[in-house]
């Protein structure tokens, strides 16, 4: 039943937002040193508006762009690809941003600074020994990555991007209910 319902929530229709789609490489440990990225990329839309003109995003290995690789943290999804934009990513794209990267993330975002991500767990920009945090610690600690990332996107049910964000010692938001659906 449970493997029904997950059909069915990717049945939804979705438009696939016109762009340049490339779904880049693995990123590295000389270049992320912090582990906080799971894949350089780049997706930009063909025709978009100005309100992100020229904001480079990391989005959250949870949250589906089209033709990037998804790993939700997990060893199980390696070989997954979404054919659909989620909702955040359609509105980031149709405002102008491109999205530059995908963040790491406990394993289904599943977490509270467990750091449980088969892609290895994430480290805190201020002292490498210790957790960026979870769940979102991905896109909190990438933030430290300036010259090629000016926001990122994360997901927040019990704190993934508030804990996060405090740890790191950047701002986070957790939008208001309803405002950013789910899909």
């Amino acid at each position: 039943d449970l493997v029904n319902n997950a059909e069915v929530m990717f049945e939804t229709p979705q438009t696939v937002i016109p762009a340049h789609r490339d779904a880049g490489r693995r990123a590295d440990s000389s270049e992320d040193p912090l582990n906080a990225i799971v894949r350089w990329c780049s997706v930009r839309a063909k025709e978009s508006g100005d309100a992100l003109r020229d904001m480079r995003l990391a989005i959250k290995d949870s949250v589906a762009i089209a033709g990037i690789p998804m790993t939700l943290g997990s060893a199980t999804f390696q070989d997954f690809t979404p054919t659909i934009d989620s909702v955040v990513t359609e509105r980031l794209l149709q405002a102008g941003a491109q999205i530059v990267a995908t963040s790491n993330l406990d394993a289904f975002a599943f977490s509270g600074g467990a750091d449980t991500s088969d892609n290895g767990w994430t480290s805190n920009p201020h002292d490498p020994e210790r957790s960026a945090g979870g769940s979102s610690g991905g896109s909190a600690a990438g933030l430290y990555y300036h010259e090629v990332i000016d926001a990122a996107i994360g997901c927040d049910q019990g704190g993934s991007i508030r804990l996060p964000s405090a740890w790191c010692g950047v701002v986070g938001l957790k939008p208001t209910h309803g405002l950013v659906p789910y899909t």
